[in-house]
């Protein structure tokens, strides 16, 4: 299973933990919006190759 992680602003250490025991072995990516520019042409194609997306604010 396939996770996608988007992350809206910077992660605290709770929301690293809860990504990290989320995505377990698992095949994951994440999408940090907080870090400038997003080619959201490619955001939605993540998101549509993924089995899970998981947005954070």
């Amino acid at each position: 299973m396939k996770i996608l992680h988007i992350l809206r602003s910077e992660p605290d250490d709770m929301v690293r933990f809860l990504v990290k025991g989320m995505s377990g072995g698992e095949s994951s990516g994440e999408v940090p919006l907080y870090r400038g520019p997003v080619d959201y042409g490619k955001l939605v194609e993540e998101i549509f190759r993924s089995d899970m997306v998981i947005c954070w604010w």
